[in-house]
């Protein structure tokens, strides 16, 4: 399936820090004056050297949570951290992608790892760097903190003290990119970023003493179809269309495990209308910046419509997504 693209979902997200971060960079260094634990640093293009958070940070937290909801409803995911029962190291997956069987790994693979991956799938989902949207002032909004480790049966200090930063305020945008998506897993997807954009979600180092607090909010989405009938408009809305719907060859629908009636009607209640391309059809959603939403209110309904209709009926296949 990554040898065709038949439609995409670009989110274009900005993280707000609410309280102490800190994604540890993992070098020490010789100077006494460095923290023990540095905040990761790269270099920018426009920003020079600068804090950042890297996309493997934003993905984890989230899988994680999508993971938690798939559970809840349950619908099965499997344990990485399981060596027998992950499906990076299901014999029978490795297996089919050694002999180069993808359609058949898609279609083994469990639900999460549909989405964002395993060592013998590549993920549809992709996520980018976070950076600041303006130069981090290191003077206010990075702080130094010192802490010890507690030994957890004597309750005394088992190490320590140590220094570290942590930042304590600023924006920073990212990009998260979801391709030849089935219209369950946009919606899952989005009840995720929903979450992390309310604040449910921590990331980084020390979430169980209180660093992590974030909130987020979508400020773009932009949904293509490079086939004319992916997105379609309607009286009152759009309709959209998931790689089940789009996808003509039944041979190859089977092989992948997909289901033909992948397809949401959305009714709007802003002006968001399907604009034609040179090939295909695109939607894009604005973040309004004076709005208190997480995301603009049509993305909004279309995310519902997703869980509500497309996840719905992934939950009542045959397999469940589950392989044992």
């Amino acid at each position: 399936m990554h040898k065709k693209l038949l439609n995409e979902a670009n989110f274009t997200l900005v993280i707000s820090v609410k309280g102490p971060l800190l994604i540890k960079s993992g070098l020490e260094g010789w100077d006494p004056t460095i923290p023990d634990m540095q905040f990761v640093r790269t270099r920018h293009a426009t920003l020079g050297e600068t804090v950042y958070i890297p996309g493997s940070s934003i993905k984890g937290p989230i899988r994680a949570y999508a993971e938690k909801i798939a559970n809840t409803l349950g619908v099965f995911c499997c344990d990485l951290f399981d060596k027998n029962a992950s499906c990076g190291a299901s014999e029978e997956i490795r297996d089919l992608a050694t002999r180069g069987n993808t359609a058949a790994v898609y279609k083994e693979s469990c639900t999460a790892c549909k989405i964002f991956g395993s060592t013998n799938l590549a993920g549809r989902a992709a996520f980018q760097d976070a950076y600041p949207t303006a130069e981090i002032n290191t003077a206010t909004q990075l702080t130094k903190r010192t802490a010890v480790a507690i030994d957890r049966i004597l309750g005394s200090v088992a190490q320590g003290p140590f220094d570290f930063e942590a930042l304590i305020a600023g924006d920073l945008r990212t990009c998260i990119r979801l391709r030849n998506f089935e219209l369950w897993q946009l919606g899952l997807l989005g009840l995720a970023l929903r979450d992390l954009c309310l604040g449910r979600i921590r990331i980084g180092y020390g979430k169980s003493r209180g660093f992590g607090d974030i909130s987020a909010r979508i400020e773009k989405l932009e949904l293509r179809s490079v086939l004319d009938d992916g997105i379609t408009a309607t009286p009152d809305g759009f309709a959209v269309k998931g790689v089940g719907a789009m996808t003509t060859d039944e041979q190859e629908r089977c092989r992948y495990g997909l289901e033909e009636p992948d397809q949401s009607t959305v009714k709007v209640t802003g002006p968001t209308r399907p604009i034609d391309e040179l090939i295909g059809k695109t939607l894009v959603f604005e973040h309004l910046a004076d709005s208190a939403e997480w995301c603009d209110p049509d993305a909004q309904h279309l995310f519902a419509e997703c869980v509500r209709t497309a996840w719905k009926a992934y939950r009542a296949r045959p397999t469940g997504g589950r392989h044992d």
